[in-house]
């Protein structure tokens, strides 16, 4: 275990030393191509929205309100996959593809230890036990130098984050990357900062246009269909968290269910009970686990739904700003305090943390997730 310590640092200490920042010219470069991409899905869904209330509730033939908020919802799943669309989603790829490599190394390793054991001492047809152990010698080199190359890229992914406003340290950044939600949290805060840049973009097209009523709803109908992105996302996580909370109820009852046929068990079966008794004390970690992360995720759902409640009211007054709006100069003022907003809906608070110096609790938290990315 010593060994492997050292070759991670080795392959840590190597990587670290290339690593580059995000430079302010590459967040501007991602930001006019999101801008260049987003401004004709506003566009258009900026038509389908003010036509929306001219069509019919339903027709056979034509667009109706039904089609009609569907091409409104796909145009608003891309914009928000542009806003949240940065070189992060990449950082994360690369991460949950070593972590793929780990596990299956790691079940490579299991394999070849049970292997060794019957294995030849020689042999010309078949692996013997010296194969075996250069092969778990071999394995154990690829998962040194996968976790340094994790290392490597969430110190990346970190610097890159920290362009966008979110200062993550390396234990935050591992816990979120960890959790199911995690993903979803870093794109909203990735897509509000560069919603506040779009907003500044939108600001400036305003002063430019001076008395130009009709670019100036069209600016604006844009500044509150950004809101309604971000509004979109939230809608998409709080579903997921409603969905991982059932199957972590499900999770949890099956647990104790187990552990009172573990109990029952022990308490018939003198002969075993020492083995059930190891059983019933990972059934109760496995559940203390379920409940902590349980509450994690409530925690979670409750700072969106704040976060939530407080876009609809901006939405709102984006919306019937946008319908009454008369001169040029209040819809600046309009966007200049919705800046504000979003400076204060997202202040890039610490995310909640577990202390996972019990490296069991730690491996059950990872377990857990697993499970419910896979359902």
């Amino acid at each position: 275990m010593h060994r492997r310590v050292v070759v991670i640092w080795i392959y840590s200490l190597l990587l670290i030393l290339s690593l580059g920042s995000v430079s302010a010219q590459d967040l501007e470069a991602d930001r006019q191509h999101i801008w260049k991409e987003l401004v004709p899905r506003l566009d258009r869904t900026l038509t389908l929205q003010e036509r929306h209330d001219t069509l019919p509730d339903r027709t056979w033939f034509g667009a109706d309100k039904s089609s009609n908020q569907r091409n409104i919802n796909e145009l608003l799943d891309q914009t928000v996959r542009l806003l949240a669309g940065t070189p992060a989603q990449r950082y994360r790829q690369q991460i949950r593809e070593r972590e793929q490599a780990i596990r299956t190394a790691r079940d490579d390793l299991a394999r070849y230890r049970l292997q060794r054991i019957s294995a030849p001492e020689q042999s010309w047809w078949q692996k013997t036990a010296e194969d075996y152990q250069q092969a778990i010698a071999d394995a154990e080199r690829t998962i040194a130098r996968l976790q340094a190359e994790i290392l490597h890229i969430r110190a990346e992914f970190s610097a890159h984050l920290q362009s966008y406003g979110l200062h993550l340290d390396e234990e935050q950044l591992e816990f979120l990357l960890s959790t199911v939600t995690g993903d979803a949290l870093i794109d909203l805060g990735v897509a509000f900062d560069n919603v506040k840049a779009m907003i500044q973009q939108l600001e400036d097209l305003l002063i430019e246009t001076g008395e130009d009523l009709n670019a100036a709803r069209r600016y604006y109908g844009m500044y509150a269909i950004l809101l309604e992105g971000l509004l979109h996302m939230h809608d998409d996580v709080l579903v997921n968290i409603e969905a991982y909370q059932q199957r972590l109820t499900q999770i949890a009852e099956r647990t104790r269910t187990l552990m009172n046929d573990s109990r029952r068990l022990s308490r018939a079966d003198e002969r075993h009970r020492t083995v059930l008794n190891a059983n019933i004390e990972a059934q109760q970690l496995a559940l203390r686990s379920a409940q902590l992360y349980s509450q994690y995720l409530r925690d979670q759902a409750h700072a969106v739904a704040q976060s939530q409640r407080q876009l609809q009211h901006d939405l709102a007054v984006a919306r019937n700003t946008y319908e009454t709006v008369r001169i040029s100069g209040e819809l600046v003022q309009m966007l200049q305090a919705g800046q504000h907003m979003l400076d204060q809906l997202f202040a890039r608070q610490t995310p909640t943390l577990f202390s996972f110096r019990n490296l069991e609790l730690k491996r059950e938290f990872e377990q857990l997730t697993l499970k419910l990315r896979q359902e």
